[in-house]
């Protein structure tokens, strides 16, 4: 039973503006609290980086089959425009601390946060990086894990939380 994604990106590409703003109104919530979640910066930090994903969508948005597609496609783009924007905030405080407007903690610090993106998921054991992507790469149901990994859906969910868990621990490893 085809969902729409394909007619919807398809127009997207195309140029309807129209179309442009249904995608932004479903999605605009679910890429806030996925830059907040890669990055734990601020509401305004996260919404310059939705702001930036949503630029890319609008430029170079593919047609995609289903919305698993979409979710995963939308996901790049925030974890890419995330990872730009930290990138820029890493050069510009570069920049201050060669003129000496910017102690050299706060730019080690940045540096650390990219690096930790990367690492929270890259260093997970295959299992759960498997999960993660399941749900958020590749936007599965509950129950859709739970038939592939031949589990329950409570199993599942225990599944996924731990590897969040494991993310956010990672993470706050490299905020000491």
């Amino acid at each position: 039973m085809p969902d729409g994604t394909e007619a919807l990106t398809r127009a997207i590409a195309a140029g309807d503006t129209a179309a442009f703003a249904r995608l932004y109104d479903a999605w605009f919530d679910r890429c806030v609290r996925d830059a907040h979640r890669m990055t734990g910066r601020d509401e305004s930090f996260c919404l310059d980086v939705v702001q930036e994903a949503m630029l890319r969508v609008i430029r170079s948005l593919p047609a995609l089959p289903c919305e698993g597609a979409l979710a995963a496609w939308m996901r790049r783009a925030v974890r890419s425009a995330a990872l730009d924007r930290l990138k820029e905030e890493r050069r510009r405080a570069a920049r201050e601390q060669a003129r000496g407007s910017i102690p050299p903690a706060a730019l080690d610090h940045l540096n650390e946060q990219i690096e930790a993106l990367h690492a929270a998921v890259d260093g997970l054991e295959e299992a759960d990086r498997s999960v993660l992507e399941m749900r958020h790469r590749f936007g599965w149901s509950f129950a859709t894990i739970a038939r592939v990994l031949g589990i329950s859906m409570t199993s599942a969910d225990r599944r996924l939380r731990r590897a969040t868990g494991a993310v956010r621990a990672r993470m706050e490893v490299t905020d000491d």
